[in-house]
Order: C-alpha cells, then sequence, then structure tokens
C-alpha cells in the first residue's frame, strides 16, 4: 500500500537494493516494490527505472524479474516495458 501513496519515498530504496549483487535481494525488490510502483505511477517510475537498467547490468536484472499488473499493463506502457525488457535480453546474449 506504501507504494501507492508514497512513491517518492521509496524509490530511493529500489534504487540502491535494485542494484544489489545477491539475486533473491534483487528478487524481492522486483516482485515486492519495483511491480507495485510501475503498478500505480508508471508514467513516473518507468523512466527512472529504464534509465537505471540500461546503465546497470544488475538493476536490468531486477527489471526483468517483474511482471505486469496495473498501469504497465496497459497496451502503451506494456509495449515500452517489453522493448526494455527485449533489449535488456540482447545485452546479455
Amino acid at each position: 500500500m506504501f507504494a501507492e501513496h508514497e512513491p517518492e519515498a521509496i524509490w530511493p530504496f529500489v534504487l540502491k537494493w535494485g542494484s544489489h549483487e545477491k539475486e533473491d535481494v534483487r528478487a524481492a525488490v522486483a516482485t515486492c516494490l519495483l511491480e507495485d510502483l510501475l503498478q500505480y505511477h508508471f508514467d513516473t517510475i518507468f523512466p527512472r527505472g529504464e534509465s537505471a537498467a540500461r546503465s546497470n547490468a544488475l538493476f536490468g536484472k531486477t527489471a526483468a524479474q517483474c511482471w505486469k499488473f496495473g498501469q504497465a499493463k496497459e497496451p502503451g506502457r506494456a509495449q515500452r516495458f517489453d522493448r526494455l525488457l527485449s533489449d535488456l535480453r540482447k545485452v546479455d546474449d
């Protein structure tokens, strides 16, 4: 619920811990925080997350673990998210 009402308070935590070297920490951030931020605040959070994912491989792995909910499922937004994931996969190959 905090993600829905206080995205700016959560974002620095997501950015820091979403870049952690431990996969389980990144998975928790992806599925418990980043997904929720994108669900409620896609237009604000996605550009930040996209930038972080493109510049930091670990954050990219975090973003790649997210499912789409709420706003992130809407057609135009979902396409942006899918394009990012496709680009990130190309980098991993």
